[in-house]
């Protein structure tokens, strides 16, 4: 059949300018077998392609899996080198002087990266939403509820359609091709291991996650098995890196397994924990009610007052935010002067405000922004907790700051745009 759909069957040409092997590889002209056995462009994740096993006859099929097909990930039995190791797999190909023509039997050129993180090169653990969107994993697998499933960015594996054609999957390495070895000779398959992230701060171990089900040829579908929470990582907020790896352990060793080090899905990745830099905050302005209209510049002469913030939602994903647990907190400082029974008295405080409205989850989507809702007591007081009595007149400048609040530690927001003067005057 020769070179039909991206596949090459026997028997194979590569002595003219449009021959089997050149069309494979998508090349031009004619090459010499060496060139071409050893061509950047040949697909490392063909199961048959040209590979370093020695003699000049055709390797039979037992020979190339003993091999791997020819491909290497990287492993290691220590958890510390993850941070350092260098990720990249090794494809070990046709080495002088065997190069052989019938390498090429049954090479497929749309083979895909059988084990890959499918994050991208950063992974947000939103603290603010407290909502983080799980480290996802991609497998392609040979047999089972997954077998042949496609890649599905953020999501791992995908729940329809295929990968490669079904007629072509026997052409693929598959994730049950791949395996951890120690490198005293043992081999052991990444059935059975688990997926997940080895975290670091630089090359400082900071604590790690995995998933709940080992990988497995599964009867029927499991998104535990490729899905990572990480919203429970209890690490301080700030951005670090993360190792999208297998873990097995084994005869008392525990060995990791990092995914191919893919350059938009990297197998060592920055994971930003916080959040807080995702969303922005603007002043909406002055109520006298909590769903009140709301002006920048009031006259009232009200003791409690309300302030109106709005958040607006950069993350990248629509988010659920939280507003029971006492995250968005204000700070807002009060300056001005007020004129009471007994003469002109300057106000320069800061009080800090509980949110209270909205009172249920609210859902923001990305690009999107809700409103918050604060009071502020005693306005004309110099304390919150005292009431002002016969005021004659005043004019007080406020100034509010949503903050987001965590294991006792209050962050500002980032500013929307330029902070707008909210002014109460008594009257």
């Amino acid at each position: 059949m020769a070179y039909s759909s991206g596949l090459i069957t026997k028997p194979v040409s590569s002595d003219t300018a449009g021959g089997d092997i050149q069309q494979a590889l998508g090349i031009s002209g004619v090459g010499d077998l060496g060139t071409l056995c050893t061509h950047a462009n040949i697909n490392i994740f063909s199961k048959y392609k040209p590979n370093a096993v020695t003699g000049y006859d055709q390797p039979s099929d037992a020979v190339l899996a003993t091999n791997r097909y020819g491909l290497a990930a990287i492993a290691t039995n220590s958890r510390n080198a993850l941070a350092t190791l260098a990720l990249g797999w090794t494809y070990h190909g046709a080495q002088s002087p065997y190069f052989r023509q019938l390498d090429f039997d049954r090479y497929y050129n749309g083979a895909v990266c059988p084990f890959m993180q499918a994050n991208g090169t950063q992974l947000l653990v939103d603290l603010v939403s407290g909502n983080a969107r799980s480290a996802a994993f991609y497998m392609l697998m040979r047999s089972g509820a997954l077998a042949n499933k496609p890649f599905v960015q953020g999501g791992g594996i995908g729940s329809s359609g295929t990968a490669v054609p079904s007629t072509r999957l026997d052409y693929c390495i598959t994730v049950e091709d791949l395996g951890f070895d120690s490198g005293g000779g043992s081999y052991h398959s990444i059935l059975g291991a688990y997926l997940g992230l080895v975290i670091f701060s630089g090359t400082t171990y900071r604590g790690e996650v995995w998933a709940s089900t080992a990988v497995a040829q599964l009867g029927a579908r499991d998104n535990n098995m490729f899905l990572v929470p990480v919203d429970g990582i209890d690490i301080a907020p700030g951005t670090y890196t993360a190792v999208a790896c297998a873990k097995k352990t084994e005869s008392g060793l525990t060995y990791y397994l990092p995914v191919y080090d893919d350059a938009s899905y990297p197998a060592r990745f920055a994971l930003v924990v916080g959040g807080v830099d995702y969303y922005k905050q603007d002043r909406v302005g002055l109520a006298t009610t909590t769903t009140g209209s709301t002006v920048t510049r009031m006259t009232t002469t009200a003791s409690d007052i309300y302030v109106k913030m709005r958040l607006y939602n950069n993350t990248g994903s629509s988010v659920t935010l939280n507003v029971r647990d006492g995250r968005f907190i204000l700070s807002t400082r009060i300056t001005g002067t007020v004129v009471d029974y007994s003469g002109t008295h300057s106000i320069d405080r800061t009080q800090t405000s509980s949110l209270v409205y909205p009172t249920s989850d609210v859902i923001v989507a990305d690009g999107g922004y809700t409103d918050f809702v604060f009071q502020i007591t005693n306005i004309w007081s110099n304390s919150a907790g005292t009431s002002p009595t016969l005021i004659e007149s005043g004019s007080l400048d406020i100034a509010p700051t949503l903050q987001f609040y965590r294991g006792g530690t209050a962050t500002d927001f980032p500013l929307h745009g330029p902070a707008r003067l909210l002014t109460a005057i008594y009257g």
